[in-house]
């Protein structure tokens, strides 16, 4: 009885060995604390709400198993917060821009008078 045991037990592990491993497929990131972030701190045109809308969706569809569509919401919210980043960086360096001329513009009126 204990030699058929071992076949058997030897016939499963040879089995088991020989079926082919498949990855698991990477979930889809839903980017939601950039979106918080971005929702918190630099809300331009709401650009910040609409991510953290998108990457809850991402969420939810991920939690379902629908993959496909939480890479399609969570790529959207990717956007919005990557284009509000722009947004911020753009009025950041206008921002510094306008202060250097006019730090300039004074020194320059008092080095005149």
């Amino acid at each position: 009885k204990q030699g058929r045991e071992t076949v058997k037990f030897e016939a499963a592990k040879a089995l088991l060995c020989s079926a082919p491993v498949l990855p698991m497929p990477t979930p889809p990131r839903d980017h939601i604390v950039w979106s918080l972030l971005t929702f918190l701190y630099c809300n331009p045109c709401c650009l910040g709400l609409a991510a953290v809308i998108y990457s809850i969706k991402a969420r939810d569809r991920k939690m379902v198993g629908d993959l496909e569509g939480a890479q399609r919401h969570g790529s959207t919210a990717y956007s919005l917060n990557a284009t509000a980043l722009m947004i911020l960086m753009v009025i950041g360096v206008v921002d510094i821009i306008k202060t250097e001329k006019r730090e300039v513009e004074s020194t320059y009126t008092q080095i005149l008078h």
